[in-house]
């Protein structure tokens, strides 16, 4: 155990008392946490350890305190039945002598150190353990989904959000000490966690988020740069006019992007929120000032030296400062762009095309038919459109290569049909129109004849008909130029026509919709005006009744009030007048009383000088 690089791998370690044995009696045992094991020993110093327990798949809580015995700060360890992460089944003992573990600490604080230690091993690698661990280490979890802020966080604000931003003392009242409690031991378990308002209030879930605040090794602004904003809340607090404070805000800005982007994200987060509740103040009664109040001592704290009461007294009006002009001015502060956690793909990877796509490769992929040639895409159609506006030389040089087995053949008729089937149906689309085929008797004619004139005819092995040469095919090619060239002409100009009337109609249709939507938009406008007005002039009187109402009941008091004054008045006079009266009588008698004993002394002197003194004789 003294060995220094076996040291260093153990978490935790120190005196506990075990139960154990067949009378359940407790055993002082030395206790190591190494890995994912606990270790307990007879001695500090021994070598060979009386047992070990294997964390991962248990759970550990506390037990609540026994009046009967109040120096048992009790712990136990046992299995989770519903964990099967690890090994998959449930089973019903830790160790064969051992359904249990239950441990005692000496002290609370003991304790509840020994069961975040042990709830990190148990917990930590599925979420959980979060309360005192650091941000950084939370966040290397939360990553996994894609989350910039603590899951505990983004889920309470979204609870408080849909129910508590108009409730009075919002993160001022405290929670149900109880219920606060069993959340947190859900979020260190890493259980799912979801908040039932009918189950959890308002205050507890904003106790909740304040304890986990409160209970992180370090702030949210790294005590690292302690002094710095301290500096910045002390100018902010002395700034006495608009512009001083918005150099502060300035330096601010500048002094936060420093932070890890981790403790950025959160604060940017909670600081937005807080701005949102605070502008509901009038509803829930509290400012950006006291929520200043409440989030200062949670986002910076000086961990390096002791926080005694003493300094946090000190220190209290400037985290107040600090937080209010956070709260005030998040859009001004927080203006960095952090990068996002990688997203996951959560489609499948070699799914790479669109609906659309699949679609089309769908029809292409399909076998060649007469039903396909009309629903295909039309591939072919901008290759015959620029085939349409060539003028050939000569009509056979198309035609020529082409024989009753050709496919080519056989795709133009296809293709000239169906286009004007399609042309028929839908005039809006310009199909192109395909050469018109020469029978066999005619082309057998004209290489008759174009043999006849030949001077060289072909050899029968020649693989070439008939091969004309260039001054036949001009003078050939005048007549048919004028023919073709004049078609041409009509067709590209009712192709042209075609389009301008389509693009004129497309117009049309757009400008049509553009003014139903404007009129739309319009009557839209006139609607919300008149429901404005309807709700202004309702809200006008009530407010009218609820002034009429007060002033009559002002007026009520007022009255009440007067007689009340006026009764008191007259009370107050009648007992000054008898008091009057009674220390007048007092002073009368008073006088008598000092005459009688005048006239006694009188008689007395008369008395002494005829007689003598009484104590002589």
């Amino acid at each position: 155990m003294n060995n220094p690089v076996h040291r260093q791998r153990i978490r935790k370690c120190g005196w506990l008392r075990k139960q154990g044995g067949m009378v359940k009696t407790w055993h002082r045992r030395w206790f190591c946490l190494n890995g994912d094991c606990l270790f307990y020993f007879s001695k500090e110093d021994d070598l060979k350890a009386l047992g070990s327990i294997f964390l991962p798949g248990n759970r550990v809580v506390e037990h609540a305190f026994n009046p009967d015995d109040p120096d048992k700060f009790l712990l136990e360890i046992f299995p989770d039945k519903k964990e099967k992460r690890v090994t998959g089944s449930v089973q019903s003992k830790m160790t064969p002598n051992h359904d249990t573990f239950l441990l005692w600490a000496a002290t609370a604080d003991e304790r509840d150190t020994w069961i975040k230690a042990l709830r990190k091993v148990m917990h930590a690698p599925f979420g959980g353990a979060i309360f005192g661990q650091s941000l950084q280490d939370t966040m290397a979890y939360e990553r996994r989904y894609c989350r910039k802020v603590p899951f505990i966080i983004t889920h309470s604000v979204e609870f408080l959000r849909q129910y508590g931003m108009e409730v009075e003392g919002i993160f001022r009242l405290a929670g149900r000490t109880s219920l606060i409690k069993d959340y947190k031991e859900k979020f260190d378990c890493a259980e799912k966690v979801k908040f039932d308002i009918s189950e959890i209030d308002v205050h507890s879930v904003a106790s909740l988020m304040k304890m986990y605040l409160r209970e992180l090794p370090d702030s949210i602004i790294p005590s690292q740069n302690y002094q710095k904003f301290m500096n910045i809340a002390l100018n902010f607090q002395d700034a006495r006019d608009l512009d001083s404070k918005m150099e502060v805000v300035v330096e601010a800005n500048l002094a936060i992007s420093e932070i890890p982007d981790e403790n950025y994200n959160s604060l940017s987060f909670l600081c937005t929120f807080f701005h949102e509740v605070g502008e509901k103040s009038a509803i829930n009664k509290m400012t950006h000032l006291n929520l200043g109040t409440v989030l200062g001592p949670n986002i910076l704290r000086n961990v390096s030296e002791v926080n005694t009461p003493e300094l946090l007294m000190a220190t209290a009006d400037l985290t107040q400062q600090l937080a209010y002009m956070m709260i005030c001015y998040p859009e001004k502060i927080f203006t960095k762009e952090t990068e996002s956690p990688p997203q996951v793909p959560v489609d499948t990877l070699l799914d790479l095309t669109t609906e659309e796509d699949t679609k089309d490769i769908g029809n292409i992929l399909q076998p060649l038919t007469d039903d396909n040639i009309l629903n295909r895409p039309l591939i072919r159609t901008s290759l015959l459109e620029e085939l349409k506006d060539i003028q050939f030389a000569d009509n056979d040089v198309f035609t020529s290569p082409q024989n009753d087995l050709s496919p080519l053949s056989d795709m133009s008729d296809k293709t000239s049909s169906s286009a004007d089937n399609m042309c028929d149906d839908n005039a809006e689309i310009d199909r192109p129109i395909a050469p018109k085929r020469k029978s066999k008797l005619e082309r057998g004619r004209r290489v008759s004849e174009r043999a006849k004139n030949d001077p060289c005819p072909p050899s029968p092995t020649s693989p070439t008909l008939y091969k004309p040469d260039r001054s036949s095919l001009i003078k050939r090619n005048r007549n048919s130029l004028e023919i073709n060239g004049s078609e041409n002409v009509m067709r590209n100009h009712e192709s042209q026509w075609n389009r301008k009337t389509v693009h004129g109609t497309h117009e049309e249709d757009k400008q049509s919709k553009l003014k139903q939507e404007v009129r739309d938009l319009s009557r839209t406008i006139d609607d919300l005006k008149r429901k404005k007005e309807e709700q202004i002039s309702a809200m006008k009187m009530k407010y009218d009744k609820q002034i009429k109402s007060l002033s009559t009941q002002l007026d009520t008091m007022k009255d009440k009030y007067e007689k009340r004054v006026a009764a008191l008045e007259k009370s107050k006079k009648d007992e000054i007048r008898n008091l009057c009266i009674k220390l007048e009588s007092e002073r009368l008698s008073k006088n008598d009383a000092v005459n009688r004993v005048v006239e006694l002394q009188a008689q007395l002197q008369q008395y002494q000088s005829q007689f003598g003194e009484l104590g002589s004789k």
